[in-house]
């Protein structure tokens, strides 16, 4: 695990002032990612999420040790998923509101608070952009889940029910340059998602920071399934030559052989 910093993000592009909400609604139709905060999309993905990912436990301390709760505070998970932050984070605080719009994920929870024996962990089943709450936090954090085109105003809305907030994001381009350019032949996507949501909040006052992290990552073995899906990400079929030259020549295993993290944070003061 490698911290880092961050490239300095630019003011402009061509002489024009970055709007980087917009950049950021073209970057999620841009690749593929349209469907991540529709209703539905994740329950059937709560086997794909049970899954050893190779880093999650060292994600999982990292991202601990960036939003720290005391034994005081309340706190709510957005897009909590099968509790991987929300159980972990119930252990050290006062109590947690587990929130996600997926039933399945949130059984999985529940089960899993059970077989812990943990009892102040609240599950709320609710998109964030539809959720109330009833009450103000300490901490409000999201892992991963932020996919909304509004991206300026759910920040905002993190804002306003909460003393501190901290987003994780992928600080990885969702397509490595090097692949865009043997793929498509040209750069179709400049900024990760941790870098986009990092001048949104810049943009909407909340003078957040942004730390980034790195972690070994590993390559999956079957270099057709990887083709498969990176044919996916592409919008290209898996017999795409260009696409199987960039797998089959070790290019890809190098690109990918490391994730990094982006925690976007900041208090309200």
């Amino acid at each position: 695990m490698e911290t880092r910093g961050h490239r300095p993000l630019p003011l402009s592009e061509n002489g024009v002032s970055m709007d980087w909400e917009l950049t950021w609604r073209e970057e999620l139709e841009r690749t593929t990612r349209r469907d991540l905060d529709s209703k539905g999309f994740w329950d059937d993905k709560v086997g794909s999420l049970l899954e050893n990912r190779g880093f999650g436990a060292e994600m999982t301390q990292w991202q601990l040790s960036i939003l720290v709760p005391s034994e005081n505070d309340f706190c709510i998970d957005i897009g909590c998923g099968c509790g991987r932050l929300s159980i972990p984070v119930a252990k050290m605080c006062k109590g947690v509101v587990a929130l996600d719009g997926s039933g399945p994920m949130l059984d999985e929870l529940s089960a899993r608070a059970a077989r812990d024996g943990i009892s102040n962990l609240t599950v709320a089943r609710s998109h964030w952009q539809e959720y109330e709450p009833a009450r103000h936090f300490d901490l409000a954090f999201a892992s991963f889940s932020m996919f909304m085109r509004d991206m300026r105003d759910q920040l905002l809305r993190m804002s306003e029910c909460s003393d501190r907030c901290v987003v994780f994001a992928s600080a990885d381009l969702r397509i490595p340059e090097s692949a865009q350019a043997a793929v498509l032949g040209e750069t179709v996507t400049c900024y990760s998602d941790a870098e986009m949501i990092f001048g949104i909040a810049g943009d909407a006052g909340l003078e957040p920071e942004l730390v980034i992290e790195s972690f070994e990552r590993e390559i999956p073995s079957d270099p057709e399934k990887t083709i498969r899906r990176l044919a996916a990400m592409f919008g290209t079929c898996p017999d795409d030559e260009r696409l199987r030259g960039y797998v089959l020549s070790g290019q890809y295993a190098e690109d990918f052989s490391k994730a990094h993290a982006g925690a976007i944070s900041w208090k309200n003061r």
